[in-house]
């Protein structure tokens, strides 16, 4: 390379940066000739003002577009309506002969993506979202705070809009919107009955005030029975303790359900007013179902088979009204009043209800005539729980 190459190529080199860059791949230098052509592909080192730059004619500037501006002048650029490389601000557009042209309308702080003064810089600055009715993050919402800040406040997603919402699912907000809730705690959000310092509802086996007991026996006046399958001596538990009704033959009244369970099977002992022998073909039975007034299983025993209904049989079970293979073993207790006791295989029970919460309903019909599926007196009724 000859002493003049390399003297034009140090020239080259000591433009700006960006000029270098943009010429690098348009010097040849013909090591013969010794010789630096430049190609006329792209800007010289002195070729014009840049973008906004005061100007007084077209040729001072980079783009050959002197343009006024409000009372001045300033270099603009060229631009095509269809995708215009103007700035993206009220105020500016792009104008024939495809030049952007910008509007001084003075400046505007107040709003959001506009320019004023003609700047190619939004006149608003943004910044945090905060509750005054602006958008002051200028992203075209107005109020959509991010975080806790003056008059927001954090809202819980409300799913049964009961007014508790859901710890687990919250935002800030500056003003009430539907499906969300102030309150948080909701240990149920898909129940409306469901939430802190509800009533109790008993035997619908929800939770209903949230305090971690299902149909509390405190207001509920029984133990829950939760039946699991549980090693060694048998568990019992009270399901339920029913009143006397004095509209009730007291040989066909239930007064309590007590359960006992092991491993393999729950025994229910139904006691009763007084002894049915004085009722000749009454008939008790366990309803079991997983919607309380429908039952998938009904288990019946009667206890005295009089003169009149001696041909029926003292053990039957259904299941969906069709009649149930069953291991059921029932007894009859006569003493001091009388007691009605059912063994029932857990597996016989549990793959026929599909859900773990069940009801369970024992009653008493009066005579052998009265419909096996149904009763004549709904005496007791409360939910099991199988864990």
């Amino acid at each position: 390379m000859t002493q003049r190459c390399r003297d034009e190529l140090s020239l080259a080199y000591a433009l700006p940066l960006i000029q270098v860059i943009a010429s690098f791949a348009l010097v040849a230098c013909n090591q013969t000739s010794a010789k630096i052509e430049y190609t006329d592909l792209g800007p010289s080192p002195d070729a014009g003002l840049p973008f906004l730059s005061a100007c007084t004619e077209d040729d001072q500037c980079l783009s050959g577009r002197c343009v006024s501006v409000g009372e001045g002048k300033i270099c603009s650029k060229t631009c095509e309506a269809s995708h215009s490389s103007c700035p993206p601000l009220e105020g500016w557009s792009c104008e024939e002969p495809g030049v952007c042209q910008c509007t001084v309308t003075g400046l505007q702080p107040d709003r959001c993506g506009v320019d004023g003064d003609c700047d190619g810089q939004a006149d608003r600055t943004p910044a945090a979202e905060i509750c005054d009715g602006e958008d002051n993050d200028c992203n075209s919402v107005i109020d959509d705070v991010q975080g806790e800040t003056e008059g927001a406040a954090l809202y819980y997603k409300d799913g049964d809009q009961d007014g508790y919402g859901d710890s687990q699912e919250s935002r800030w907000g500056c003003q009430p919107a539907e499906g969300w809730a102030t309150q948080a705690g909701d240990c149920d959000d898909t129940e409306k009955t469901t939430h802190p310092g509800a009533e109790e509802i008993c035997v619908d086996y929800l939770d209903n005030d949230c305090d971690a007991v299902k149909d509390n026996p405190e207001i509920c006046g029984r133990v829950p029975l939760v039946v699991g399958d549980v090693e060694g001596a048998e568990k019992p538990g009270t399901l339920k303790v029913c009143e006397q009704s004095t509209s009730i033959d007291p040989h066909l009244d239930i007064t309590e359900i007590v359960a006992k369970q092991d491993a393999t099977q729950i025994k229910y002992a139904v006691f009763l007013a007084d002894n049915p022998g004085g009722a000749a073909c009454a008939s008790f039975a366990l309803q079991l179902g997983v919607t309380e007034g429908a039952y998938e299983i009904v288990y019946l025993f009667r206890p005295v088979l009089g003169p009149a209904c001696a041909d029926l049989p003292a053990i039957e079970a259904y299941h969906q009204g069709a009649p149930l293979a069953t291991e059921l073993a029932a007894s009859f207790l006569p003493a001091p009043t009388g007691q009605v006791t059912f063994t029932l295989p857990k597996l016989e029970i549990y793959p026929l209800l599909d859900r773990p919460t069940y009801h369970l309903r024992a009653c008493s019909n009066s005579s052998a005539d009265a419909d096996p599926l149904g009763c004549e007196v709904d005496s007791c009724l409360t939910p099991i729980r199988r864990e």
